[in-house]
């Protein structure tokens, strides 16, 4: 499980001290979990998974708008509005592309 939340947080770019504070525990606990230096228990591995599955639904959402997730008080808002179905994303033509060099994302 370890190893599958670190590879969706990268194609992400979530930091571990990101998903964190998200998460709701110590940097340095997360990075014990992501990096197997600590046992990682089912439930919190099941709780930490459904998370990243959660900012990846915020990402397909916005696509093909850049989302770049380091305001963790916008991103909790916007995971909130997703649990309470009140969260409205309209792309007209998701056929455009970012430019890798653009910085301006939400």
């Amino acid at each position: 499980m370890v190893s599958i939340i670190v590879q969706k947080i990268e194609a992400l770019g979530v930091s571990s001290n990101f998903l964190a504070k998200l998460y709701g525990c110590s940097n340095g606990q997360m990075a014990q979990y992501l990096n197997g230096s600590k046992f990682l228990p089912n439930h919190i591995g099941l709780e930490i998974y459904d998370l990243v599955v959660k900012l990846e639904h915020l990402a397909n959402l916005a696509d093909p708008l850049p989302l770049t997730f380091k305001n963790e008080t916008l991103i909790r808002g916007l995971l909130k509005k997703i649990d309470e179905e009140n969260l409205i994303i309209h792309v007209e033509d998701r056929s455009l592309s970012v430019n890798e060099g653009d910085n301006e994302c939400l």
